[in-house]
């Protein structure tokens, strides 16, 4: 409790959501109404949590960095009290991070969730947010992104930042909405050469400066409609803020430049699988404006093996130039740029192994990213994981090419308590 009580101060400003990561779709999260008050006050007292141990190692050298890519000795704390129909959440983490030789604190969760009135449930805190269809690819999901943890081989979990905010949701006999308001922009945790190194448009070759970026002090907001006919689910988006990663200007400098990003999804059964497509329209005060569309589909072909596939377009409405980049002529992004994904899973030994291969592959850019991993729950307290992130690209330019210098292996192991 003294550790936990520590642990918020030093990330405090922050506020609400619950953990709805699961596989990559939407729930609805006025779910956590329908358990039972007494499942729910089962999850009060006492502190739960896990303790990870994780190691990672670069399997190409990189002359600009060591060969270490993730080294975390981590506890996280958990509590969730409810009282009365109010339901607090609490989710702390404290690890070492030798990569960087220092302690960190990071508050996961610490939100307060009530009824506001009888079909509208108000949340406010520190919590992570997910919306949209895609597996691993965002459209009209631009809330805060942990692509440091993503690419060292953190748990997925991680790659979802917590961010402040206050979500109001309502739901209908026909239509349900969400608004999330962010006092304050939070950039995503993008690369910045601490663990790996970029490609630098602006000088021409690979680069690990270690920088980082004021963000502005404004705010955000996020809007959804969602409602399902029949087995058909749909939604429409809405978000006015900053990009997550920052842009280069010969005037500005680096910055977080404005965006406004109108979007939609659906989602149904189909040949028994599950299809989804979604798109957004991307309005960014410092690029041609852009269409992102993808498409997706995911079926269990035998017992305990499960495929899915997605193909992913973003398309610039007009030419684009190397100054609406501010780049090199031969380093100027083509106007569309399509990606392939694959996730493969198989599970196996009464669900406790799990092996599972996800493939990005670019054929405009002719690059792509390997993660497999494989995990197994010993018992009920200890699990491992070994993974790895594999890169190629013909260009170093290329968004997976740039690191083909970051290729890893790593490790966990938790103990859950």
């Amino acid at each position: 409790m003294l550790l936990f009580t520590l642990l918020l101060p030093a990330v405090s400003g922050a506020l609400a959501q619950e953990d709805d990561w699961g596989e990559w779709g939407e729930e609805l999260d006025g779910a956590w109404q329908e358990e039972s008050a007494a499942a729910r006050q089962a999850v009060g007292l006492p502190l739960h949590g896990f303790v990870e141990q994780s190691f990672g190692v670069r399997t190409e050298r990189d002359p600009l960095l060591d060969d270490e890519t993730l080294a975390d000795s981590r506890l996280r704390l958990e509590w969730s009290p409810l009282v009365g129909e109010v339901q607090f959440k609490l989710k702390g983490d404290l690890w070492y991070d030798s990569v960087i030789g220092d302690w960190e604190a990071q508050a996961r969760e610490a939100s307060i969730q009530y009824a506001a009135a009888k079909d509208l449930d108000i949340k406010f805190g520190r919590q992570t947010l997910t919306w949209g269809t895609g597996d691993f690819l965002f459209i009209n999901d631009q809330f805060a992104k942990d692509w440091q943890a993503f690419f060292s081989g953190r748990d997925d979990q991680y790659l979802k930042a917590p961010q402040d905010a206050i979500r109001a949701s309502f739901y209908g006999d026909s239509i349900n909405a969400e608004l999330v308001w962010m006092p304050r922009f939070k950039s995503d945790e993008f690369i910045r050469g601490e663990r790996f190194s970029f490609f630098s448009p602006q000088v021409g070759q690979q680069v690990a400066p270690g920088f980082s970026v004021e963000e502005p002090a404004e705010n955000e907001l996020a809007a959804r409609l969602f409602w399902q006919s029949g087995s058909t689910e749909y939604a429409v988006y809405g978000y006015n803020g900053h990009q997550g990663t920052p842009d280069i200007s010969p005037v500005l400098g680096a910055y977080f430049p404005e965006l406004v990003v109108a979007g939609a999804s659906l989602r149904r059964p189909f040949f028994g699988g599950l299809f989804n497509t979604e798109w957004g329209y991307f309005d960014n005060e410092s690029k041609p404006d852009q269409w992102r569309v993808l498409l997706g589909y995911e079926r269990e072909l035998f017992t305990n093996f499960t495929a899915s596939g997605q193909a992913y377009l973003e398309h610039y409405a007009e030419e684009v130039l190397p100054k609406d980049f501010s780049v090199l002529p031969e380093y100027a992004p083509d106007r569309s740029r399509t990606v392939l994904t694959t996730r493969l899973s198989y599970r196996a030994m009464q669900e406790k192994l799990t092996w599972t291969l996800f493939a990005f592959h670019s054929p405009s850019d002719r690059d792509g990213y390997l993660r497999p991993s494989v995990s197994w729950r010993q018992s009920d307290e200890w699990q491992w994981t070994l993974g790895g992130n594999i890169y190629h690209g013909d260009a170093p330019h290329t968004f997976f090419g740039q690191f083909d210098r970051a290729d890893n292996a790593y490790i966990r192991l938790k103990f859950s308590f």
